[in-house]
């Protein structure tokens, strides 16, 4: 008799597992994490710098499990006749890739890529030096300097 209720409650345990694994209840706690570190970090708890490193790790982790689910992901998704469907109350539209045309082929594109690549060449010496005037004589003008947004890189030793 003692062996079938643990037998019970293995099955009950396997069941709770089962249960609590469920992408509803992941992302329920998932968020509840996330809150609750972001909350810690504004009220002084949690230094910045440890929370941006994990959520930068928890971020490389999330793309490796998509990157995995991905496939197995469009493979059920086309066990549905339609190209809109729901499934839960998601909805999900399959999408063909993007169709691009190989401009590399023609050798008229190929030229003008070159010469474009050598005149942003010809534009980066210009902006380190006073003067500078092209194979044409043409003076070659210093362009203005954009900047993208400061970042702060992450690297886990």
């Amino acid at each position: 008799m003692e062996h079938l209720e643990q037998v019970d409650i293995d099955q009950q345990a396997k069941q709770h597992d089962y249960e609590t694994a469920q992408p509803k209840n992941v992302i329920e706690k998932t968020t509840q994490g996330i809150n609750a570190i972001v909350q810690a970090v504004e009220n002084g708890v949690v230094n910045p710098l440890d929370a941006f490193a994990s959520f930068n790790k928890l971020e490389k982790l999330f793309k490796e499990a998509k990157v995995k689910i991905d496939e197995m992901a469009r493979d059920e998704a086309e066990k549905y006749t339609a190209k809109t469907f729901t499934f839960g109350n998601v909805e999900f539209t399959r999408k063909d890739g993007a169709k691009k045309l190989n401009y590399s082929e023609d050798l008229v594109y190929a030229n003008l890529q070159a010469q474009l690549k050598a005149r942003e060449e010809l534009l980066k010496v210009a902006q380190k030096q006073t003067m500078l005037f092209d194979n044409e004589g043409v003076e070659v003008p210093k362009v203005s300097i954009s900047h993208n947004k400061d970042s702060l890189s992450v690297k886990f030793k």
